[in-house]
């Protein structure tokens, strides 16, 4: 695929090299307006919630991340910024030596800590600011006050199930399958298929977890690749809607690919989705290297038990003069996990707009 340079992204590959290391995933909300009801210019802010439990169910991530966009919305002129931290180390350090002005932490884990002062409980967890700072937390309550009002809002983040199989056995249906779901309508129509497919790659890909990061640099709802993300011009990775607008316009560039090589319709998006989690020139050599033999039948089922007969002659190939051709069994695992969601998700979540179906 051709690479675009988009200059002005505030993401760049490097960025999220570098979060690979250091452990630290940052978000930056721009704001740009002036009122005279805001009480920060810019505000760099710390979510820091491991190591308790009852912060990892639900979206705890997304649904603090969700709240200090709002909150930016009302008294942040200039950006917010936004760090996610996966190493053990405290935000509270960076708190204290200015680096921060708010961090997004377990009550619990305050305990001995001075110069700070936290905000009331939400969604479990409090917002803490340095203790001089007691004007501006009189205004985060009062902000916190009126935000916990909003029920809905907040179990739809955290009312998320772990297991989406479990939805089908206990018999459960449900109008909202997660605080995505309105994105995932939206986008899926650039691809022409139904959203719950485009939210069952999201959830194979990182269970809708904005926080989530691989080993190899992916990252927020989508796992967005570092180029991949410069490419597209992403400038929040945890952003929700950027991050599901990257990935669906990456997914349709490998579409349009894949339509020009696969004749049957229905199955264009199933090597779609492998190119997503392989790369579009794996499966793309798998594909040339199935038509030199006669044997592509543009199915799926049928590529993959043509992938298991070949798999000595690829693995040759790969090893001699044509990189990426050997097919790995965990692109498979991943179409068939992302299919088998889909099902779940359709029978879980029967209440759909009208959208063509895969």
């Amino acid at each position: 695929m051709k690479r675009i340079s988009r200059k002005g992204a505030l993401i760049t590959a490097s960025a999220l090299l570098a979060a690979s290391v250091t452990g630290i995933l940052t978000g930056v909300i721009i704001r740009r307006h002036n009122d005279e009801a805001a009480i920060y210019r810019n505000l760099r802010c710390g979510l820091d919630l491991k190591a308790y439990d009852d912060t990892t169910e639900g979206l705890a991530h997304g649904y603090q991340y969700a709240l200090l966009k709002r909150f930016s919305s009302d008294y942040v002129t200039d950006r917010c910024e936004i760090r996610i931290t996966r190493n053990r180390e405290s935000f509270i350090d960076s708190l204290k030596a200015g680096v921060l002005d708010m961090v997004v932490i377990h009550p619990g884990r305050l305990d001995g800590c001075d110069s700070i002062a936290a905000s009331r409980e939400i969604g479990g967890l409090v917002w803490v600011v340095p203790a001089d700072e007691r004007s501006r937390l009189k205004t985060i309550n009062g902000w916190l006050d009126k935000a916990e009002e909003d029920s809905l809002f907040r179990e739809t983040f955290l009312d998320v199930p772990d297991n989406p199989y479990n939805m089908s056995r206990q018999g459960t249906v449900r109008e909202v399958l997660c605080p995505y779901d309105s994105l995932f309508k939206t986008y899926s129509t650039h691809l022409g298929w139904d959203w719950r497919l485009l939210a069952a790659l999201s959830w194979q890909e990182s269970h809708f977890r904005i926080e989530a990061f691989s080993r190899r640099g992916a990252a927020g709802l989508m796992q967005l690749m570092p180029a991949t993300a410069e490419e597209y011009g992403v400038r929040d990775i945890l952003d929700p809607e950027e991050n599901i607008r990257a990935g669906v316009r990456y997914l349709s560039d490998l579409q349009k690919i894949f339509r020009r090589k696969v004749k049957k319709k229905e199955e264009v998006p199933l090597f779609t989705i492998a190119a997503y989690n392989a790369g579009q020139t794996k499966i793309l050599n798998c594909i040339d290297y199935a038509e030199s033999r006669h044997s592509f039948d543009s199915t799926w089922a049928g590529f993959i038990a043509l992938m298991a007969t070949m798999k000595s002659d690829l693995v040759a190939v790969a090893d001699s003069n044509r990189p990426g051709m050997a097919f790995s069994g965990e692109t498979s695992f991943h179409v068939n996990e992302v299919l088998s969601l889909y099902e779940e998700f359709k029978r879980s979540v029967p209440f759909s707009q009208d959208q063509p179906s895969r």
